[in-house]
């Protein structure tokens, strides 16, 4: 198990910067344990106990996977010595407590930034999220210097028999917290052997990837470590429309072929076409887990108005080019493909056929009818500001819809979408 730390690449170091300011944390996570409300919600710090750093080379990890999946220590060190683990235990209304973020604190000054910890491996073709973290599959997570891990695998070498070391770790962590009487669940474990000590807490609201910064102070150096799990912020600013629609999005998907299909409402899109009509819609989670795969859909939903400005705004600025590819001279003027003097015009020429939404990149593509393609369309791929694609909608795979998870009831009746009479909603348009 025991790892070096690595020497990064120049490529590697060229997308560190690059990348810098993207990945360094926007919000001061000293709040979560100084605060006793985090956006409204309350907080309480923890700690759990003095954590021993004998080395200062740091790891994050899931401990019921250490065996299998070895961290990789960060390129950061900390001083060496014994110091306090603090967890942020929030209260959400109506929720379970939850552990909202894990430090460990070196000194008391204060941190005036939260930059990234990284190892030196990251791939930054895979930076869809803003922050690259540690995964946790069993909804574990154990902040702790690499002498220690290495500790932890010795003591493992000598019971594994049968079972496999993952096995051993989940059948020795997941009991052992889920018996602590804490809330948000944690627990202070020592190796029999050697004594040395390995705290062991929940993450969030369960498995995900978690990202770990290094808190500076003003003059630059690091004064602690933070692992973020739940951003408290983001939980009060959400909105109940939106949830509820995402409610109902997750129940009209169906897993089918390594994806989901279903059909969803985009209320600012219905505005913009003047036409009320669920789009079908794909979603490919790639590599991403549940989890992501609703914050994607909840993406899509809060952020539908700004997605359709960008694609509005990348098709009008290619259009008058397009007029000449098809044929229709400005001269003409042609109904079909009409001289445009705003993007906004372009809801009498469309119609939004489908939708695929690709967790891992990011991306999300649509299809339109065009009035001057009929046959084959329009086709659009954007990734955040960026137009990625832009051209016929073969560019979105057709699929079929699978049937519903289930019929219903027969004495309900069924609620379908009536068209919108004329007068009866105000246009609504991209800005």
């Amino acid at each position: 198990m025991e790892e070096m730390q690595v020497t990064p690449t120049k490529e590697w170091l060229k997308l560190w910067m690059e990348n810098r300011e993207q990945l360094s944390c926007q919000q001061d996570l000293s709040e979560y344990f100084e605060q006793e409300e985090v956006a409204g919600c309350p907080v309480r710090t923890v700690r759990v106990g003095l954590c021993p750093l004998p080395s200062g080379s740091l790891v994050a990890f899931d401990p019921c996977a250490a065996a299998d999946c070895p961290p990789q220590p960060y390129l950061v060190t900390a001083p060496v010595g014994n110091y306090p683990l603090e967890l942020c235990i929030a209260f959400p209304q109506g929720e379970s407590p939850v552990c909202a973020a894990a430090r460990l604190r070196f000194n008391y000054e204060q941190p005036v930034h939260f930059e990234q910890a990284l190892t030196g491996l990251e791939d930054y073709s895979q930076l869809t999220t803003g922050n690259f973290g540690f995964v946790s599959k069993s909804a574990l997570g154990c902040l702790c210097d690499q002498v220690t891990l290495q500790k932890l695998q010795d003591y493992l070498d000598g019971r594994v028999s049968a079972r496999s070391p993952q096995n051993l770790l989940e059948q020795l962590f997941l009991p052992m917290v889920q018996q602590q009487n804490h809330p948000g669940s944690w627990a202070d474990w020592t190796l029999p052997e050697n004594q040395c000590r390995l705290p062991v807490f929940t993450t969030g609201w369960g498995a995900g990837e978690y990202p770990v910064y290094w808190g500076q102070d003003a003059e630059g150096r690091v004064c602690q470590l933070v692992s973020w799990f739940v951003d408290l912020h983001a939980m009060q600013g959400a909105d109940p429309v939106v949830e509820e629609a995402l409610e109902e999005l997750e129940e009209a998907l169906i897993w089918e072929d390594d994806c989901y299909k279903g059909q969803v409402c985009l209320e600012d899109w219905d505005a913009f076409f003047e036409k009320e009509q669920p789009i079908d819609l794909m979603v490919r989670p790639g590599n991403c887990d549940d989890q992501q795969v609703i914050d994607a859909c909840r993406y899509l939903l809060t952020e539908q108005y700004r997605l359709l400005d960008v694609m509005m705004t990348g098709l009008f600025e290619q259009y008058p080019l397009m007029q000449l590819q098809y044929g229709y001279t400005r001269a003409d003027n042609h109904p079909e493909m009409p001289n445009l003097l705003d993007k906004n015009d372009l809801w009498q020429l469309l119609r939004p056929l489908r939708l695929v939404l690709d967790v891992q990149s990011g991306m999300v593509s649509a299809a339109f009818w065009a009035s001057w393609d009929p046959q084959q369309g329009v086709g659009i791929s954007v990734c955040g500001e960026d137009v990625t694609a832009l051209d016929t909608a073969a560019i979105v795979p057709v699929w079929e819809q699978p049937e519903p998870k289930a019929e219903p009831e027969e004495d309900e009746e069924s609620e379908q979408p009536q068209p919108r009479q004329e007068g009866e909603q105000e246009d609504e348009r991209v800005d």
